[in-house]
């Protein structure tokens, strides 16, 4: 019997997309095919060709949280993308992710911001434990890491770049990882986790959790119960902040779907 449907996966800087395709008339069950799982829905299209074929995009999701998920369409995300655009102005960022976080609910915003880059943009790391996990982490000896410590500086200045990317002029770094040579990407600094600290006045969990256990608080938390946050500038929405949405009962998690499928688009050629 043969199959009534054919599954291609691409792996896109990191993002994981997996297209399905089946003719228009066939019934499919996704739910049903091993390699959606944790997958979510992205986009559908109609090949134009004489066995007309649905393609199904779909991105695997490593942590889906305590929360529903969407990739969806809102003006909410044009407000974000301001965000962006005055943090990357205001520094002089050309890296390509920076993350925007609006938490909404009855169509009301209760606390928005965007990734902050000042925390590594042309920033050269000074801590021995971040110097230490890049020569763990790439098994580089003395000699390579006294090179990057002397000419890392020189390539950061002016250039725009984060420490990641400017690392790249002296060792390969495999697209989609890396991600955590960044100081500025601590989990601390993520736009959903920084939207939230900033609503309460904290910058770091520790506070953060002191902060929604305070009985003054009771408020704020009424807010967030039940909001959904928006995010724009990535295409998942990863376990540590989904642990601190959890802890304030946020209900949703929509993504920029315009934002993803520009992203796809600038790297796959869909339709050639």
């Amino acid at each position: 019997m043969q199959p009534t449907y054919t599954i291609s996966q691409k792996n896109i800087k990191g993002l994981k997309l997996v297209i399905l395709s089946y003719k228009v008339e066939t019934l499919i069950q996704t739910n049903k095919i091993p390699e959606l799982q944790q997958c979510l829905f992205l986009h559908k299209t109609v090949q134009t060709m004489e066995n007309r074929q649905n393609l199904e995009f779909w991105i695997y999701q490593p942590f889906w949280g305590k929360f529903e998920l969407e990739y969806s369409v809102s003006p909410y995300f044009e407000v974000l993308q301001k965000l962006i655009t005055e943090q990357r102005t205001k520094f002089g960022y050309k890296g390509c992710f920076l993350t925007g976080s609006m938490f909404v609910k009855d169509n009301q915003v209760i606390t928005a911001t965007a990734q902050d880059v000042s925390k590594h943009i042309m920033q050269t790391p000074t801590d021995q434990k971040w110097w230490s996990m890049l020569q763990s982490m790439y098994n580089l000896e003395d000699s390579k890491i006294q090179k990057i410590k002397q000419n890392l500086p020189k390539v950061l200045e002016g250039s725009g770049l984060d420490v990641r990317e400017a690392l790249k002029q002296f060792i390969t770094i495999p697209s989609g990882t890396g991600y955590e040579l960044n100081p500025g990407s601590h989990e601390d600094n993520h736009s959903e986790a920084k939207a939230l600290y900033d609503f309460f006045g904290v910058n770091n969990e520790q506070d953060f959790d002191k902060a929604i256990a305070n009985p003054a608080n009771l408020e704020k938390l009424e807010q967030l119960k039940d909001s959904t946050c928006y995010l724009t500038g990535h295409w998942w929405s990863c376990k540590d902040c989904g642990r601190k949405m959890a802890k304030v009962g946020v209900k949703k998690v929509i993504i920029n779907k315009n934002w993803v499928l520009e992203y796809i688009l600038e790297n796959l050629k869909w339709f050639d």
